[in-house]
């Protein structure tokens, strides 16, 4: 295996890791789905499903401006009927400083030409990876490393889970080491990703006080007395689940996707239904849904038991003495308003997190959040506030988590200097010449060589921040739009877990963030204060001449992520 596919298989790996950092998980939006968001959004905002233009609707103008300005974009993505400056004039002059609702039906139309046309970008990323693996000129790791992002980006989009994209991946992986081309292995790959979608069965067992007058909100619900005869002597289905009490009922859903863990998916979102529903019958009614489900392939009868609740995305490395840390400045906060917003927020993050649908996950991680941030007694704008005080706090130790993610990924990897670990210190020019290692890993490689480059340049330290600033900034109105299309319509077009896993870990930072200055930095007696000090704070480190200078001004501390 040559080194730059080593590099795309360890990306892959990376961005479909769930403890992965934040920045290196993979995106929400590729050059094509962000068009499909301004498409669908320009839809609502037309039929008054969104109310404000500016900023729900030119924040993805900005957005797709970013992807516009991305010089190998034309390597994987068509522009035919519309040129790519004409493409970026538009979303300039017409979307981000047009009159609002002025030039929809424009934008409308060139959005649905460009989904048309690039109906085989999965195809056109998974050739030119192909070509570029093979080619193996180390100039081009930045594409690979683009395109691989889009690539697993655009698979999720299509309906594939995970899990099954992960595996899929791996098991590409452990083909080259076997023997296999890389092209033949590519191909292969690719092939897996254009089966058209097949019938899964997923069963469920529901418990009610009433089961027998329990009903069926859904066409697509089929009841049945028992397991079917060809899963009743499977290991892997546990004999509680095999047995039905009197108050139990097997309740079965087929449905068409790519895997398991899609149908899965798909299949809870009708079962939850039926069961709130249900609750409006009687509504004293324990209704409980066993939190596993039988999941079978339709025609090979191939099976598994899956836990219904997916694990939130999020680096996670617990720390007990800063947990203790935390716990005492909780227990000492002087000011009885901080004190209550922040008792809100932490039991709107639990409910969130004992929260099954990921609707409700949002809703409540949302609801922390907002009050956390709000104004008491003003007529302030709660998302501008959010969005100002946020964006500044999480700048303050965006690049210092960077760099101790880094830090871990080289100790765990056995990357040494002289025999000894990697530190802070030695993210210096000359350090690559003196690494060593116990198995090449040129994604860490690549990293090591850019932080030096980056993190050792007010410049690019500058640079970093604004990017990392920007993408926060569109991040927090797509999240507080996807709010208000839950709350007002009870749905949203968008994939949910990356949302909530982003939106959970928004709210613990700053949980845990604002109590310890709160009780640490005697100035501070409001959390008003607080905030003003991360944005003074944030702007000298923007100024900071390197990351050691930043650890040195602030250092981050934290007891998750």
């Amino acid at each position: 295996m040559n080194i730059l596919t080593k590099y795309f298989f360890s990306r892959c790996f990376e961005l479909l890791n769930k403890k992965s950092f934040d920045t290196y998980r993979v995106s929400l939006h590729n050059p094509y789905t962000i068009f499909e968001e301004l498409l669908i959004s320009l839809s609502n905002y037309d039929k008054k499903r969104i109310k404000n233009y500016d900023p729900t609707i030119t924040s993805i103008g900005k957005e797709i401006k970013i992807f516009l300005d991305i010089d190998i974009l034309t390597e994987v993505f068509e522009f035919n009927t519309y040129t790519k400056q004409q493409v970026k004039d538009n979303i300039e002059n017409k979307c981000i400083k047009g009159k609002e609702g002025e030039n929809n039906r424009t934008i409308s139309l060139m959005c649905k030409t460009l989904l048309e046309e690039n109906k085989s970008f999965t195809q056109k990323l998974f050739i030119r990876i192909t070509e570029l693996l093979l080619e193996n000129v180390e100039n081009n790791y930045h594409k690979v490393d683009r395109f691989a992002c889009w690539l697993i980006s655009q698979l999720l989009y299509k309906g594939y889970s995970r899990k099954f994209i992960s595996n899929s991946v791996r098991k590409a992986n452990d083909l080259i080491n076997s023997g296999e081309t890389t092209e033949k292995t590519i191909e292969k790959l690719s092939q897996i990703f254009e089966k058209e979608p097949e019938k899964y069965g997923v069963i469920f067992k529901i418990k009610s006080e009433n089961i027998l007058n329990f009903k069926f909100a859904s066409q697509e619900l089929i009841k049945i007395e028992e397991l079917p005869q060809e899963f009743k002597g499977a290991k892997l289905i546990n004999s509680k689940f095999k047995i039905l009490d009197e108050d139990e009922v097997y309740l079965k859903i087929e449905v068409n996707t790519h895997d398991f863990w899609s149908a899965l998916k798909l299949a809870h979102k009708i079962i939850c239904e039926t069961i709130e529903i249900n609750i409006l019958h009687q509504t004293d009614n324990k209704i409980t849904l066993e939190n596993q489900a039988l999941v079978f392939h339709d025609s090979t009868k191939r099976c598994r038991m899956e836990k219904l609740e997916d694990s939130l995305d999020g680096y996670y490395d617990y720390n007990e003495d800063e947990f203790s840390r935390f716990i005492f400045n909780y227990k000492n906060i002087e000011s009885t308003t901080a004190r209550e917003k922040l008792r809100s927020a932490i039991r709107f993050y639990k409910l969130g997190n004992d929260s099954i649908e990921m609707e409700h996950k949002i809703l409540n991680y949302w609801i922390g959040f907002e009050q956390l941030f709000s104004a008491i007694n003003s007529n302030e704008d709660s998302i501008k506030r959010i969005k100002n005080f946020y964006v500044a706090l999480s700048c303050c130790y965006y690049l210092q988590r960077r760099v101790n993610y880094l830090l871990v990924l080289a100790d765990s990897k056995k990357y040494t200097k002289e025999d000894t670990k990697i530190e802070l210190q030695d993210l210096k020019i000359g350090l690559m010449e003196k690494i060593k290692f116990e198995h090449q890993d040129p994604l860490l490689e690549k990293r090591l060589s850019r932080y030096i480059n980056d993190f050792n340049s007010n410049h690019k330290i500058k640079e970093n921040i604004e990017l990392h600033q920007k993408r926060l900034d569109l991040h927090l109105t797509r999240i507080y739009k996807i709010r208000n299309e839950l709350v007002h319509e009870g749905k949203t077009s968008v994939d949910l877990n990356q949302l909530a896993s982003h939106l959970r870990h928004y709210l613990l930072f700053s949980i845990e963030q604002i109590t310890n200055e709160l009780n640490e930095n005697i100035i501070l007696n409001q959390l008003d204060d607080v905030f003003i000090y991360f944005e003074n704070l944030n702007n000298r480190i923007i100024n900071a001449k390197n990351i050691e200078e930043i650890f040195e001004i602030k250092e981050f501390k934290g007891y998750m992520e």
